[in-house]
Parts: structure tokens; C-alpha cells; sequence
């Protein structure tokens, strides 16, 4: 026994004079060491692994790095190979590079591969089964509504195929526990196996099908419904109820048929799969004419339906759009991600008539992949000529977009390179014009537009844009980046939740910002002005420089965030990157491929701006090059490394000096405890940076700078009432075991509900691992606050709380507030995981968690007795 706990425990039994019994003594010493274990040492939970070392736990080790795609021999040894991995392993991901396993490297990796906590002694986790003699699983894709990854290798920073949509069959060639080896339309590659649902043996490789035609209907057609939704697409599901494997999603405008109606729920079929879909996000009408089919008509347009050829969406990573007529601004009819099949009816330079999934219309040529034996191209029959060839002189013509700008490029094709953008409403003088693109003279520059953004003399003038919301005085006009938690921010017509959504604008996209208030922005993204909440903002600062224009161009602005950029893609994006990598005077050259040289500029841009440097530049890296904050090349160098809670030295104790002097309450000792933590975190929202709770380099420089905002610097607060809910009735919380009922029906990466019955705030988490518990984290920055002000400054205290799991079940559960180690969100203000308690059988815990996860055992047991009267062994 060290030193101080002799002086502790010293201490304790000559003070303590109204508790006289040795045995309650005794237990208040103990109770003392465990929480100084648990404070300072952060619940260890891994032996130290290293060189010599061969037993099974070093298998389990070796096992799920297999997993994650390193090379490596699972025989429990060890040895010179092993402790090679593990340093790679820890260079990927920022930890101290020593080839030792201890408790921080084996946390991060077994949170990486879902395996939680090797049983000491046990087996490790077995490699994938091979394929059975029958050629394979079938298998369907569940995700959440979204489209699943196809990786080259079975990690989690694989490249990426192809995507996979949502309710899509595949066939498993090999089967693990946290990866699959999949086949998928003529795809090999790996998915992560929670996001499969079996079903049997497939009789052959490839996958099944939906069906072209309608099932028998289950009844009569009532009624007709469209699809109204707020611009999105809606959700067919395989039964009535919420979390249902999703068949397809169905177009907003789409027309249903309607066999059975509800007050919730809705019976109805959509290209030939019979589903339900949510009644609140129909519109009902009579049934149509005659002529009317149960799908959704045709379009107007209707390409011929011999298919000529077959082809492969090829975009840069996204979806492709399919739209009612041969031109841009056509409505879209329904979105076909990266790699699907399309059957092409006619093709042309510009546009293919192509159906997919029984729907037919038109999508742009530039985005097909054609096999080699496609039929000769054809022109589209449908399409009215226009005028062509060179204009008349003097031929002028007005940009029309919807009010951004339109991009002016060297050739005529949407992947070439940009001169420069045109404002709406601007007068160019065209010198040729075609179907799709015109030349045009623009400042006494030549380059191409799209046709389908101009107006040309005597043409029909358009309505004008949403006007954006008049700037209030002294707002001044700011950049922000949209921060949810990963999926889109709502753009309302006025300050209200329930305002009409004039668009969605997706997470990391950027916005500006007219007005700025506590509650809410105006703001202008993609043409279109109007309200979001500003808690999912993060502000950059100032506007750019004059000259660069503030909206997205109408044919898609490439400095906008939409895909993770490696080694080998090319695209406008790419391009984008390139030309602001020189202008900020790094050594690039816009070629429009992501080359080594563009790799070896973005990782010098990354080291110089505080961000990991990789050389993939991802949505931090766009976000700080669109910052005016962006660091140039020729700018000192930041030499401050990253601090995180629980981190001790000189570097810490420099930093709360300056914390300090700065008036944030902290206490200069060289640790970075919970009242440093807070400190940081008060920094970080009082000076626009993103909060992380975690002192990266761009933290630390701001705080030792000249221009840091002082703690008296004023934040808007979460309303009094935030969070706060009814609660679950009594009789819905049920006593779950978390071994047998809880654990084998979710998964990391999955969200919960939580409810504190003493304050009735709640709050989401979001799983990072499950082993002997649930290490979790706070989904959001506005979650981690409404979890302190529940219960109060994070510590290590034991609190029980409601706990509704994913599938609405509520059960009861302890956890604490104190972040500690690593989590997945860098943005929620807690830079950490925290640590939830399931019920477990006391002996188990005992043996396997003696000292904490008993006290959660024991304070969860008296909150069930307290609220039901029943005891539990």
C-alpha cells in the first residue's frame, strides 16, 4: 500500500469519532481507495500486452487487428511482427508509438472492431466462416434508411467501391463478427456485418431481386395519395411500425395507391413491393382516371422502352439523378446511388433515356459507365432541337439561376475546369450556343456555361429567388459550418420548429450567415435564404476576402463538402482543392486528380492548421479551407501538441496559466482534471472553435494568443426547459439483464434515450463499445449539456437513470458523467466516453468487475427496490 493511501486511511480512522465501529470504518477506507482508482487511473480494464508475452489474450489482440485489415499472424506470440502491427496500429490513430499494448491502445482497438472485452483465458474471436458448398449467405443491407459501404478490405478506412442502398440483397462469401465478405452487382468487397440481416443459404451468387411486378394486392384500392414530404424521400417498409426493414425509399410527388389507411400507418405499393408507409406524410385525393396505373405515371417524355444497352452509375461517390425530361432543372424523379445497374433505352452525348427500378426517365451520360457491348449511341427522339451553332452577333443572354452563381469553364463538359463564377441576373454575350452549354464572353473572358441557366432576349422572365432576410444592424456576415450528428440541418421559411422546410443543407456543408441570434440564424445556402437553429452551427469568423463568392454555383459548388478525397479520385472537388492549396501558396498543381503531389500539399495544409495529416482531406479539411482562418504555407508553424482529459506535464500547467489569466476558473497543477476540462470547453464556445473538450493545437494557440476571448465573454445558454420530458410510466420499465436481454440486440454506433427521474431532463447517448458494460458518449454538444445540468459537474458519481434502448424498450440502468479515455464524436463537447450499467448477476460482477461495477450493481439494485419495492439478488 503506497505512502499516501497509509496517510489516507491514517487520517480516516482518527477523525471518524461518531462512526466507532471498525467494520464501517473499514468499508469507508475502501470505499475511498476505489474512487481515488476510478478518479486518477480511469477504470483499467486491460492488462499490458507486450513483446514475450503468449497466451490467449495476445490472440484476441492479434485477431482484431486481423479484422481491421493489418496483416498479422493470429498464433498468440507476441513477437518482433506483432509489436511492428501495433505500432502501426497506434501511428494510424494518434497513440504513443511504443509496441506496447497497454490499457489505451487495446480500448481503442477492441471499440474499432464491436468485440468489447476478450474473456481472460477465453478463446479469441474466430476468423470469418467460409463459405458453405451451397455458394453463399443471403443476406439484405439494414442500415438506418441509408446506403451501406462496400471496402476493399475489412477496415473501417478501406477504400470504398461502391455503396450499397438500403433493403439491396447480397450474397456473404465469408462471415465474421464485425466484417462479411459480400458479392453485390458484379462487386466484390467487405461490409460490416451489423448492417446485415440473414436469411438462409442463397442458392447462387447473385443477389435476389425485388420483383418487377406487383404481389397479389391485398385488397381493394381505396383511395390514391401523394407523397409530401419535406422535399425528401419517403421510407416503404416491410410492416407497421417504425423500425421495419426498409423495401425502397419512394420520391416526394410520388402517387400511391392506398389498400388500407390508418391514423399512423398506411398499406401501399410502390414498384411493385407492397409495404407501409407513415400516414402523416401523405396527401390524400380521389382516385385518378381510368388510364392511371398503381405505380407512378410515367414521365411526359417517356424515353422508348427497347433497352438498347445497360450501364453503371459512375459518379464521384454520390447518387445520380434521374429526371422526368432531358435537361437539368427537370424534376427528379428518384435518386440512383454509385454502382447500380440502369437499362439505357437511348443515348446521347448529353443525356440517356435509361430506366431503374420500373421507372423510366433521363440521366446525364458523363455519370454512365456503358459495358463493351453497348448498342451504338442514339440520339434522344423526345427532346425539341434548339437553337445551335453560332449565335447572331449581339446575341445576349441573362444568367438565371436560383440565386447563386453560375460557373464559367474552360470546356464545355461539367468536370472542367472553372475561370471563374457569374453573378445572377449578369448580361453575357454569347458567341455559340447548343443544347447543353454555350459559349459565352464574360469580362473579357471565353469560356462555357450551361444553357439551362441562361435567359435568353424575349424569353419569359422567371419569379425572382426567396429574397434573403434583411441583416439586422451590426450583424455583420459570417461563415458557419453546419455541425449535426451527421445527418442534415432543416432551412425553415421562419424562426419556428414547425415553419415550412424550404431545403435540408447537409452536415459540414457551409452557410452565410445574415443574422445571428441565441435561438436562430438567417442564413443563405444554395440560392435559397432562410432560417436554421444555431445551436448546429459552428462560426468560422469574418467573411472572405472580396471576389469570392459567398453561394454555391448553380451546377453544384465543388468547395462544399460531399465525399472524403484519396489517392486516385478526380473530380471538380478535387480541382477546388487544388486551386485553394496554391492560393494559400502550398505546392499543388490543379490537375483535377487527387496525386501524390495533392496528398503531400494537404498534409502540409493540415500540419500547418492544427488537423491530423493524413493527406486525406475529409470535412474538417474543407471546412478550414473555406475559413478565412486557414493557414498559409508560409505561416509560422504551430508546435502545440493535442491535450485530453487526464494528461499531466508542463504543457498542461502552461496552458491553465493562460486559462487562468484569461478568467476561467482552473487550478494551476499540471493535470488535466475536470475543472480544466470545463475550462476548455467554456474556451472553445466563447472563441467559435469546434467543441471537442479536447486542447488541440488550433485550441492551444488561440489560448495563448493575443486574441483569445475572455471567460466574461458572453454564450447562449439551453433554455430552462430543454430536455425536459414526461418521462416513462411506471409500469413501461422493466428490470433487462444485460448479458442475456440488453447486449445481444444492439450494437455500437446505436443511440439510447435517457431519462433522469430526479430532474426529468433527457438526453441521447450515443454505444462507442460494449463489453462488460456500455462505454457511451453524448450524441451532441446540446446533449452533453443537458447530462450536466442533470447532473451537475462531471465526476465519477453513481447515478441511476430510465434507459430507452433502440427498440423503445425502457429499462433501468447507473452511469456516471465523467469523461475519460477515447470516444468516435469530436464534437460533442465531452472528449471522451463515459461508462453505462446494465443489471448483471452480483457473482459475475464480482469475479470479473469487483470494484466500480459492483457499486453500480448495488446503487442500481436499491433504485429498482425504491421504485418497485422488489428486491433482486
Amino acid at each position: 500500500m503506497s505512502r499516501r493511501l497509509l496517510a489516507f486511511k491514517s487520517r480516516l480512522y482518527a477523525t471518524d469519532e461518531e462512526d466507532s465501529s471498525f467494520e464501517k470504518k473499514h468499508n469507508a477506507f475502501l470505499a475511498l481507495i476505489t474512487a481515488l482508482v476510478l478518479f486518477t487511473g480511469s477504470a483499467l480494464a486491460y492488462d499490458k500486452l507486450q513483446k514475450g508475452d503468449h497466451n490467449n489474450q495476445v490472440s484476441a489482440m492479434q485477431q482484431a487487428l486481423r479484422s481491421l485489415g493489418y496483416s498479422i499472424t493470429v498464433d498468440g506470440k507476441y513477437g518482433t511482427g506483432t509489436v511492428a502491427v501495433i505500432k502501426s496500429f497506434q501511428r494510424n490513430h494518434g497513440l504513443k508509438v511504443d509496441g506496447v499494448a497497454g490499457d489505451q491502445t487495446l480500448t481503442l482497438l477492441y471499440s474499432l472492431t464491436g468485440s468489447g472485452t476478450p474473456i481472460p483465458g477465453g478463446n479469441p474471436t474466430p476468423i470469418p466462416t467460409p463459405v458453405p458448398a451451397s455458394g453463399g449467405w443471403a443476406a439484405t443491407v439494414v442500415t438506418t434508411g441509408g446506403s451501406l459501404n462496400l471496402r476493399a478490405s475489412a477496415r473501417g478506412g478501406a477504400n470504398i467501391i461502391t455503396t450499397i442502398p438500403n433493403g439491396a440483397r447480397v450474397t456473404v462469401t465469408s462471415r465474421g463478427g464485425t466484417w462479411c465478405s459480400v458479392q453485390y452487382n458484379g462487386y466484390a468487397g467487405f461490409v460490416m456485418t451489423q448492417f446485415l440481416s440473414f436469411g438462409g443459404t442463397a442458392s447462387t451468387a447473385a443477389p435476389t431481386a425485388i420483383p418487377t411486378a406487383a404481389p397479389t394486392q391485398p385488397g381493394g384500392v381505396r383511395c390514391y395519395a401523394t407523397v409530401t414530404t419535406t422535399g425528401g424521400s419517403l421510407n416503404l417498409r416491410e410492416s407497421a411500425r417504425a423500425n421495419a426493414r426498409i423495401i425502397m425509399t419512394i420520391p416526394f410527388g410520388a402517387s400511391l395507391p392506398i389498400y388500407s389507411r390508418g391514423d399512423v400507418w398506411c398499406q401501399t405499393s410502390y414498384a411493385g413491393a407492397i409495404g407501409y408507409v407513415m400516414t402523416q406524410f401523405l396527401s390524400f385525393g380521389s382516385a385518378p382516371t381510368a388510364a392511371s396505373t398503381q405505380t407512378p405515371a410515367l414521365p411526359t417524355t417517356t424515353p422508348s422502352q427497347a433497352v438498347t444497352a445497360y450501364a453503371y452509375v459512375q459518379t464521384t461517390g454520390g447518387s445520380l439523378n434521374l429526371r422526368q425530361a432531358a435537361r437539368s432543372g427537370a424534376k427528379v424523379l428518384t435518386t440512383i446511388p454509385f454502382g447500380a445497374q440502369v437499362a439505357v433505352t437511348s443515348r446521347g452525348s448529353t443525356w440517356c433515356g435509361v430506366i431503374y427500378n420500373g421507372i423510366s426517365g433521363y440521366a446525364m451520360t458523363s455519370f454512365l459507365r456503358f459495358e463493351q457491348s453497348a448498342a451504338t449511341p442514339t440520339p434522344i427522339p423526345t427532346v425539341a432541337p434548339q437553337p445551335t451553332g453560332q449565335a447572331p452577333s449581339g446575341t445576349i443572354a441573362y444568367v438565371q439561376t436560383t440565386g447563386g452563381s453560375l460557373n464559367l469553364r474552360r470546356e464545355a463538359r461539367s468536370g472542367a475546369n472553372i475561370i471563374t463564377t457569374i453573378p445572377n441576373g449578369t448580361a453575357l454575350q454569347v458567341i455559340t450556343r447548343n443544347v447543353a452549354w454555350c459559349q459565352v464572353l464574360y469580362n473579357g473572358q471565353t469560356g462555357y456555361v450551361m444553357t439551362d441557366f441562361l435567359r435568353f432576349s424575349g424569353a419569359t422572365e422567371t419569379p425572382a429567388p426567396t429574397a434573403a432576410p434583411t441583416p439586422t444592424q451590426g450583424s455583420g456576415s459570417v461563415y458557419a459550418i453546419v455541425t449535426t450528428s451527421g445527418g442534415s440541418l432543416n432551412l425553415r421559411a421562419e424562426k419556428s420548429g414547425n415553419a415550412k422546410v424550404l431545403t435540408t443543407i447537409p452536415n459540414a456543408a457551409s452557410v452565410l450567415v445574415y443574422q445571428r441570434g441565441s435561438d436562430w440564424c438567417a442564413v443563405a445556402y444554395a440560392g435559397t435564404s432562410g432560417y436554421v437553429m444555431t445551436r448546429y452551427l459552428t462560426f468560422l469568423g469574418a467573411a472572405p476576402t472580396p471576389g469570392v463568392t459567398p453561394t454555391p454555383a448553380a451546377d453544384d459548388d465543388p468547395s462544399v463538402y460531399k465525399r472524403t478525397l484519396r489517392s486516385g479520385m478526380v473530380g471538380e472537388d478535387v480541382s477546388w482543392v487544388q486551386s485553394r492549396l496554391i492560393a494559400l501558396g502550398y505546392s499543388a498543381v490543379q490537375t483535377g486528380v487527387y496525386d501524390a503531389k495533392t496528398i503531400a500539399a494537404v498534409k502540409a495544409f493540415q500540419g500547418q492548421n492544427a488537423l491530423s495529416a493524413d493527406g486525406v482531406a475529409g470535412s474538417q479539411t474543407f471546412a478550414m479551407l473555406r475559413s478565412s482562418n486557414a493557414r498559409r504555407a508560409d505561416d509560422a508553424p504551430l508546435n502545440y501538441t493535442t491535450l485530453r482529459v487526464d494528461d499531466k506535464g508542463e504543457a498542461v500547467t502552461s496552458m491553465q496559466k493562460a486559462l487562468k489569466a484569461l478568467g476561467y476558473t482552473v487550478a494551476v497543477n499540471g493535470e488535466f482534471d475536470v475543472a480544466t476540462h470545463n475550462a476548455v470547453v467554456a474556451f472553445q464556445q466563447r472563441n467559435s472553435l469546434v467543441i471537442s473538450g479536447i486542447a488541440d493545437a488550433l485550441t492551444r494557440q488561440l489560448i495563448h494568443s493575443e486574441n483569445a476571448n475572455p471567460a466574461s465573454t458572453p454564450v447562449q445558454e439551453l433554455p430552462a426547459d430543454e430536455g425536459k420530458i414526461a418521462g416513462p410510466a411506471r409500469d413501461e420499465i422493466k428490470l433487462l439483464h444485460w448479458f442475456d436481454q440488453i447486449k445481444p440486440a444492439i450494437s455500437a454506433g446505436q443511440k439510447v434515450l435517457i431519462y433522469d427521474p430526479n430532474t426529468s431532463i433527457s438526453w441521447q447517448l450515443k454505444l462507442y463499445s460494449l463489453g462488460r458494460h456500455a462505454d457511451s458518449e453524448p450524441a451532441s454538444w446540446r446533449d452533453t449539456q443537458l447530462m450536466n445540468r442533470s447532473f451537475g459537474s462531471s465526476s465519477w458519481t453513481i447515478h441511476p437513470v430510465y434507459v430507452q434502448l433502440p427498440d423503445g424498450k425502457w429499462t433501468m440502468a447507473t452511469m456516471h458523467n465523467r469523461p475519460h479515455l477515447y470516444g468516435s464524436i469530436t464534437d460533442n463537447g465531452f472528449g471522451g466516453h463515459l461508462c453505462v450499467h446494465f443489471l448483471r448477476d452480483m457473482d459475475e460482477c464480482s469475479k470479473n468487475d469487483p470494484n466500480y461495477g459492483v457499486n453500480n450493481q448495488k446503487t442500481l439494485r436499491s433504485a429498482w427496490k425504491a421504485l418497485t419495492g422488489e428486491a433482486v439478488d
